[in-house]
C-alpha cells in the first residue's frame, strides 16, 4: 500500500520515535521517494528525517502549532489550519520539494 502512495502524511509525536514500526514506515516512505508531510502532536528531539521538513501544522509566522499544546478553540483552529495546509501542499506539483511549497523555509520541530 505504501508503494502506491504519492504522499505520506505522518501524525508524529514524542512517542513515535520510540516505536520501531512507525519509524520503519516513515523511513521506508522516504526510501521510496514519497513526499512526507509530518503533523507534530508534541515537541520532538529527533529524528532529523522528520525535523528537517516542512510540517503541516504551521502558522503564517512559521510557528509550529503542536496539537497537544492547544486547547478548545485554539485546537480547533490548529486542526483546521493543518487540514488547509495539507490540502494546499497536495495541490502542488510532486516536484515542489520537501518544504510544502514554502521556498525552502523549513520550520524545524523545536
Amino acid at each position: 500500500m505504501l508503494e502506491d502512495a504519492d504522499v505520506v502524511i505522518a501524525i508524529v509525536g514524542s512517542l513515535t520515535i520510540e516505536r520501531s514500526n512507525q519509524m520503519m514506515e516513515i523511513r521506508q516512505a522516504l526510501d521510496l521517494g514519497k513526499r512526507l508531510i509530518p503533523v507534530f502532536v508534541d515537541r520532538l528531539a529527533g529524528p532529523p528525517e522528520l525535523l528537517d521538513r516542512w510540517c503541516a501544522n504551521i502558522d503564517a509566522a512559521r510557528q509550529i502549532l503542536y496539537l497537544a499544546e492547544q486547547e478548545g478553540s485554539q485546537r480547533d483552529f490548529a486542526i483546521a489550519l493543518t487540514a488547509a495546509n495539507i490540502r494546499n501542499a497536495l495541490a502542488l506539483p510532486a516536484d515542489a520539494g520537501e518544504d510544502g511549497g514554502h521556498d525552502g523555509d523549513f520550520r524545524k520541530g523545536s
